[in-house]
């Protein structure tokens, strides 16, 4: 059974608007945390790796909100471009104790991307574009 784009499930716009949103979370986070890392009247110039960390992540939710809406990446890619957040944090989680919270969170949110991936309505809108 080919499912036409109408026949796009509710949840996938849900999903897709929050992977979307994260996305431009991150990128503005990383921004700002660039702009902040200079505040205190430094004569260094910012520390530009807070931006590209961000925009990295922010891409690559990007990346995994439009795959699952237009049906363009299989679920195991959709699953590795989710899996830049909770990296991202494990990764920085020892140098910031602000990431280190966030973790948990991150971890779980990807479990329930994977979790959603599996459901059959959401299978069937994913394999259809084959």
């Amino acid at each position: 059974m080919v499912m036409e784009a109408g026949d796009r499930p509710r949840s996938v716009h849900l999903v897709a608007g929050v992977l979307g949103t994260l996305a431009v979370l991150c990128a503005l986070v990383g921004v700002a945390a660039t702009q902040f890392s200079n505040c205190c009247g430094s004569p260094d110039p910012p520390d530009q790796t807070y931006a590209l960390v961000g925009l990295l992540v922010g891409g690559a939710l990007i990346l995994a909100a439009a795959g699952l809406w237009a049906r363009l990446l299989p679920s195991w890619a959709l699953l590795i471009c989710a899996a830049s957040v909770p990296v991202i944090c494990a990764v920085a989680t020892p140098s910031s104790s602000d990431l280190g919270g966030v973790l948990p969170f991150a971890v779980i949110g990807w479990f329930a991307f994977w979790w959603y991936l599996r459901r059959p309505r959401v299978v069937t809108w994913l394999r259809s574009a084959r």
